[in-house]
Order: structure tokens, then C-alpha cells, then sequence
């Protein structure tokens, strides 16, 4: 099996197993719950402070508390959506876990088996986006504050802004292979957060360039579906449908095919694969670069 197969044997577990789409419908109504609590949550903070200024004798009782309240509560429903997230997601695992061994697909029992290692998941997710994100962020954010304080720079400081994206994507990606298995080793191998990323750092190592081409795949698949969105809401609907499931699947599909697998060592990606992911990669990079060296030029001439 090659790496596009998994594109393949993704389809086939839905085709099989149409129940599958129930997840992806859970995923659109947690995140249009979790719209209108914040839209109300908005709404009533706005009523508290008109109520303020039209009766000043509460005004103070109600600046003594602030927004801390408000904020509080959007945080947990941040959180509470986080883990509706994490459980749907871990619900894929689960029932492509079960396809693989030919057992009877649930989405009910694959949906109890994500909540019971909830909070192994939320472990490796905070982990993950602490050695994904956080870097990027102060890599990126520190050359931004300059620029607030020296706007001037901003044109000559186009392309140095093209070198740190690179860098930030080349890390992103980096990790996202290494973070690849994450969730998958905590399901199927039982594994608590740390010892997840461990596990899955392990196997990124082993099968670097699969994992490459997989998330290559995955990346330009969606960016292809993606399209669908130009169709006002149907189009957004159809993507969420149909698209998530094929993404959600593919690490454990991986899982059985390249890490937990006899033969895995006869699928490694071949030297013209190799190749064809370096030069994708390359592009990926270069894209950037390419584009802020235009940008300052133009800034320069506009000068």
C-alpha cells in the first residue's frame, strides 16, 4: 500500500460505515453551540455596562467585578469546546481502529472510548501546541512588536519577515511530523500524554518522509476541497461532511499500515517519493520568500 492509498482505505471505512457522519454533524453543532453562548455571552456583557452608565449609583458595584466574570465563563466554554473536539476526533481513531480489525464500527462505544482518555488527549494536545505553536508565536511576535515601535522598518524588514515565516513553517511542519501519532498512541497503545509524544516522537523519527508525504497529501487534498467553500454555507457543510472524516482517519490508517504492521519496513516512501517531497517542501518554503521579496520591492519603489 502507498501513501495515497490511505486516501483510499480512508473512503472505504466511510463508505462502509455511513454512520461515521454523525461525527462530523456533532463537530458543526458544538461549534454553532458554542457560537451562540459567546454571541449571548457578548450581548449580555454589553447589557451589564449600558445598565452601568444608565443607573450610575451600580456603576461601581459593577467596575469593582469588571469583565473578569465574563471572561471566565468564555474560557470555559473555550475548554468545554476543546473537549468536544477532542473526544469527536478521538471517536475517528477509535472506529478506524475497529475497521482495521474488522470489528463492528460504533460510533457510540468509539465516542465512550475518546471520553474515557479525554484528558490524555487534552495532556498531549497542550504539549503539542506548547512545542508547535508557542515557539512560532514568539518567533514571529517579537519582530512584530519591533515593527510597532519602528514602523519605518516595515518596508525594509519585508523580506527578514519572509525568513522567519519560513523558519515557522519549517518548524510547524517538523513537529506536526513528530506529533503525528500523538492522539493515535494514546488510544490504541493506552499511553498517558508524555508518554504519547514520546511514543509518537519515536515513529515520526522512523518514518519521517511517510509521515511528510501523508500530511502533504492531507494538506493538498483539503486545500483542493477546500473550493467547495465558494458555495455559501452548502459548500462549508459538504467540506465539514466529507472532508474531516478522510483527515481524522488517516494517522491511524498510518498507524496499522506503517508503524503496527509486519511488512512496514517493505512501505517505506521510495527515492523518486523522497525526492518529489523535497521538492514539495521546497515550494512550501519558498512561497514566502518569494512573495515578501515582492511585497518590499513594491513597498521601496512606493517609496
Amino acid at each position: 500500500m502507498g501513501i495515497w492509498d490511505l486516501l483510499g482505505e480512508s473512503f472505504d471505512i466511510l463508505k462502509s460505515n455511513l454512520s461515521i457522519f454523525v461525527l462530523p454533524i456533532l463537530t458543526a453543532i458544538a461549534v454553532l453551540v458554542f457560537i451562540v453562548c459567546e454571541v449571548a455571552l457578548a450581548f449580555f456583557t454589553l447589557g451589564i455596562n449600558v445598565l452601568g452608565e444608565a443607573f450610575p449609583g451600580i456603576s461601581g458595584i459593577l467596575s469593582s467585578s469588571g469583565l473578569i466574570p465574563f471572561l471566565v465563563i468564555s474560557a470555559i466554554l473555550v475548554v468545554l469546546l476543546i473537549v468536544c473536539m477532542l473526544i469527536i476526533s478521538g471517536a475517528y481513531v477509535v472506529i478506524a481502529n475497529q475497521s482495521k480489525k474488522k470489528e463492528i464500527v460504533s460510533v457510540k462505544n468509539a465516542l465512550r472510548k475518546a471520553y474515557s482518555r479525554v484528558w490524555s488527549l487534552f495532556g498531549a494536545g497542550v504539549i503539542m501546541f506548547l512545542m508547535e505553536i508557542v515557539p512560532v508565536l514568539l518567533v514571529i511576535g517579537l519582530p512584530i512588536y519591533y515593527l510597532i515601535v519602528n514602523p519605518t522598518a516595515i518596508a525594509s524588514s519585508t523580506f527578514v519577515f519572509a525568513i522567519i515565516f519560513v523558519i515557522s513553517v519549517a518548524w510547524i511542519i517538523f513537529t506536526s511530523i513528530l506529533m503525528y501519532q500523538a492522539y493515535v498512541v494514546v488510544l490504541l497503545e493506552n499511553k498517558n500524554a508524555l508518554d504519547a509524544v514520546n511514543r509518537s516522537i519515536e515513529i515520526g523519527k522512523n518514518n519521517i518522509w511517510e509521515i511528510f508525504a501523508a500530511l502533504a497529501i492531507t494538506y493538498i487534498v483539503s486545500a483542493v476541497l477546500s473550493l467547495l467553500n465558494i458555495i455559501p454555507i452548502i459548500g462549508y457543510i459538504l467540506y465539514v461532511l466529507f472532508v474531516t472524516p478522510f483527515v481524522a482517519m488517516m494517522p491511524t490508517i498510518f498507524y496499522f499500515d506503517y508503524v503496527n504492521s509486519v511488512d512496514a519496513k517493505k512501505k517505506k516512501l521510495s527515492k523518486l517519493g523522497k525526492i518529489l517531497s523535497v521538492i514539495l517542501l521546497i515550494l512550501i518554503l519558498a512561497v514566502p520568500i518569494v512573495l515578501g521579496a515582492m511585497l518590499g520591492i513594491a513597498m521601496l519603489n512606493g517609496a
